[in-house]
């Protein structure tokens, strides 16, 4: 299972006029079309941002603005805005500064390479392990090859033959006992 990068993002909302109300992660880690799908499919303007449905008055008092596609909304969907509501009235709005994207896996809220390299290597080989890491003092050739090795990117018979190469034999050319694998070429 592969990393969900979208989710390591949320929207930063300034004045608004950048993100969308319904389809950005801006209130959660998740947008609203997904926390709210009955009202999502109610709205009339699905791609609206957060300055067409929210306005906030010069004492800070939070109202929101609907554009709804019936007028005869069911006793759920009415709960729904009110949760809507309080989520909103809630969230610490950045007035007056653009939206903008913020990395939720670096403290900071930028975005490196190195805190993407750590949450795929989190993810590949569970949280705070050593496998993965570069080690300087080792040369770049064994560190590559070493790296190629935990990958399984070594071409060895049974690699090979995992990757739809079936017209080698599995077995081993040097004592033709056993398949050819890493673990039998490296350490047996």
């Amino acid at each position: 299972m592969g990393l969900n990068l979208k989710s390591f993002f949320v929207k930063e909302v300034g004045k608004g006029n950048h993100t969308r109300f319904w389809m950005d992660a801006w209130l959660c880690r998740f947008s609203l079309k997904e926390v709210f799908p009955d009202l999502y499919k109610l709205e009339a303007i699905k791609g609206c941002l957060v300055h067409d449905r929210v306005c906030v008055n010069g004492q800070g008092v939070v109202n929101l603005v609907w554009a709804w596609s019936k007028l005869n909304l069911s006793q759920e969907n009415l709960i729904d805005i009110e949760d809507l509501k309080e989520m909103v009235v809630c969230f610490s709005f950045h007035h007056g500064k653009d939206d903008r994207w913020k990395w939720l896996k670096n403290s900071s809220g930028i975005f490196s390479v190195q805190s993407l390299r750590r949450c795929m290597a989190d993810h590949l080989y569970g949280d705070g392990s050593p496998i993965g890491t570069w080690e300087s003092w080792i040369p770049i050739k064994i560190n590559c090859f070493i790296w190629r090795l935990l990958q399984k990117w070594i071409p060895v018979a049974v690699n090979l033959i995992a990757r739809g190469l079936n017209s080698i034999p599995s077995v081993c050319s040097m004592c033709n006992l056993t398949a050819e694998s890493t673990v039998h070429v490296f350490l047996e």
